[in-house]
C-alpha cells in the first residue's frame, strides 16, 4: 500500500511529534486484575495480527496513572505549549514481533482533559482517548486525605436510550500515611540527597497499540474498517524527582459501573480496590515518532525486476517469439519484450501494406508473388526431370512410387 502525501491544513487538526511533557506532576497505582480478563482483552485486541506479532499479559496487574503535565509542546515550538491532565490504564504485555521478543505496555482506556491531547493521541498512535475532567490535587493534599483524585465523562450509566450525562468514572482516596511511608519518604529523599536521583531510563517505556480506522459506512456484519496496525512508540523519561511512596494499604480505588466505560469488566477490577503499590513523583517525558508493525491492507513487496529481451526486426518470426513470450501473465510478469525494427516494416514482406508508398507497397507484393512463383515453379520441373535417375529417390515421405507418378 502506498501512502499518499498528507494534505496540510491551515492550522493542523493535530501537531507533529515528537512531543516533549515537561513537569509532569504522576501518581501511579498498581491495580490487581483477573488474568483471564485481560488475557481476552489481548487477545480480542491483537489476535489478528499473529504471528508476525504475538502478544500476552506480563503479570496479572494494571497500572493506573494519573499525570498533571505543565507544558506539553510538539516538533514546533513556535505552536506554543499548552497544560493538561490525563488518567491512563496500562497493561503490562510481552510478546514476539517477528520471533524478536519484547515487552512493553498497553493502553486499553485513557482520558486527557484537553482536546489536543485526544486528537494527537488517536491519530497518531492509536490511543483510544476520550475527554474527561479529572482533579489531581497536590501531593500533601492527597497523601495527607484531604483531597481525593477523580475524573468524570460524559458517559451512559446503563444503554436504555436515555440521555448521556457528566458521570463520575472512579476516584482514589487515602487516609493519613501511617509512619513507616512517611519513614520510607525520608529515606527516599537521603538515598536522592547522596546517590542523585532515579536513573530516569527505568522509568520510560514501549507502548504496543491497536490502530484502527473505521469505515465512514460502519455497517455490515462484520463491520468493516478502512485501516488496521499494531503501532509501537517510544515513552521515554527523562528526568524524575520528588519520589514518594505511600503506604499503599491506606489507599482505596473506587470505580463506577457504567455502559459506554466498561473499564472493571474489561481489566477485571473489583469495585472497590486497594493497589499493590502507590507512589508519586515528578517527570519530564516524551512521545517519540513511532513505527507500524503490522498494518491491514498491507503493504505489498516490490515486484522482483523483469528479464529485458531485445528482438531485432519485426517480421512474423519476430512477432511470434514477442506474443509467447508474453502470451500469459505469468510470461508479463517475468519478461520486459521490446521489438526494434523500422515502422513500415514491422511484419515483414508480408506485411507490405505499411509501406508508406503505394508504389512501394505494389512493388514489394509483386516482388513477393513473383519470387513465390519461380521458386515452385523450379521445383516442380526438376522434380519430373530428375525422378528417373538411378540416384533419386524412390518414396519421398516413407511412403509411394514418385517413379510412377
Amino acid at each position: 500500500m502506498t501512502r499518499p502525501e498528507r494534505i496540510r491544513e491551515r492550522f493542523p487538526l493535530l501537531q507533529d511529534p515528537p512531543f516533549s511533557l515537561k513537569g509532569t506532576r504522576t501518581f501511579l497505582f498498581l491495580l490487581p486484575a483477573d488474568p483471564a480478563k485481560l488475557d481476552a482483552l489481548l487477545a480480542r485486541t491483537f489476535g489478528w495480527a499473529a504471528p508476525t506479532v504475538e502478544v500476552s499479559r506480563l503479570g496479572s496487574h494494571v497500572l493506573l496513572a494519573i499525570t498533571d503535565t505543565a507544558e506539553a509542546s510538539a516538533a514546533d515550538p513556535n505552536l506554543g505549549h499548552f497544560a493538561y491532565q490525563e488518567a491512563t490504564f496500562f497493561v503490562p504485555v510481552q510478546g514476539t514481533r517477528e520471533g524478536l521478543p519484547f515487552h512493553g505496555l498497553h493502553v486499553p482506556f485513557i482520558y486527557p482533559s484537553e482536546g489536543l491531547a485526544v486528537v494527537a493521541g488517536r491519530e497518531l498512535y492509536g490511543l483510544p482517548k476520550k475527554p474527561a475532567t479529572l482533579t489531581v490535587p497536590s501531593d500533601g493534599d492527597f497523601w495527607g486525605g484531604t483531597t481525593p483524585i477523580g475524573a468524570r465523562c460524559l458517559a451512559a450509566e446503563n444503554f436504555d436510550g436515555s440521555a448521556w450525562k457528566d458521570e463520575p468514572l472512579f476516584s482514589i482516596s487515602a487516609t493519613a500515611q501511617s509512619p513507616i511511608a512517611e519513614l520510607a519518604d525520608t529515606l527516599l529523599d537521603a538515598v536522592d540527597g547522596f546517590f542523585g536521583p532515579l536513573p530516569a531510563h527505568l522509568f520510560g517505556q514501549d507502548l504496543v497499540q491497536l490502530k484502527q480506522v473505521a469505515d465512514v459506512s460502519p455497517g455490515g456484519i462484520p463491520p468493516k474498517v478502512l485501516y488496521r496496525a499494531v503501532t509501537h512508540v517510544q515513552a521515554p523519561v527523562d528526568n524524575v524527582t520528588n519520589v514518594r511512596v505511600g503506604d499503599a494499604s491506606k489507599v482505596t480505588v473506587h470505580f463506577e459501573t457504567l455502559a459506554s466505560e466498561p473499564i472493571r469488566d474489561v481489566l477485571g477490577l473489583a469495585e472497590d480496590v486497594t493497589p499493590v503499590l502507590a507512589a508519586s513523583f515528578e517527570m519530564d517525558f516524551g512521545f517519540r515518532n513511532g513505527d507500524v508493525w503490522l498494518e491491514r491492507p498491507e503493504t505489498p513487496p516490490a515486484p522482483p525486476p523483469k528479464e529485458k529481451v531485445l528482438i531485432l526486426g519485426g517480421g512474423l518470426g519476430a512477432l511470434s517469439t514477442a506474443y509467447e513470450l508474453t502470451a500469459t501473465e505469468e510470461r508479463r510478469q517475468k519478461y520486459d519484450v521490446r521489438i526494434l525494427a523500422q515502422g513500415h516494416l514491422l511484419g515483414g514482406k508480408g506485411a507490405s501494406w505499411r509501406n508508406r508508398a503505394k508504389g512501394d507497397r505494389g512493388q514489394r507484393f509483386g516482388a513477393v508473388l513473383f519470387k513465390t512463383g519461380y521458386f515452385l515453379g523450379v521445383s516442380v520441373v526438376g522434380f519430373v526431370l530428375l525422378r528417373n535417375d538411378p540416384w533419386f529417390p524412390t518414396t519421398l515421405g516413407g511412403s509411394g512410387d514418385v517413379r510412377g507418378a
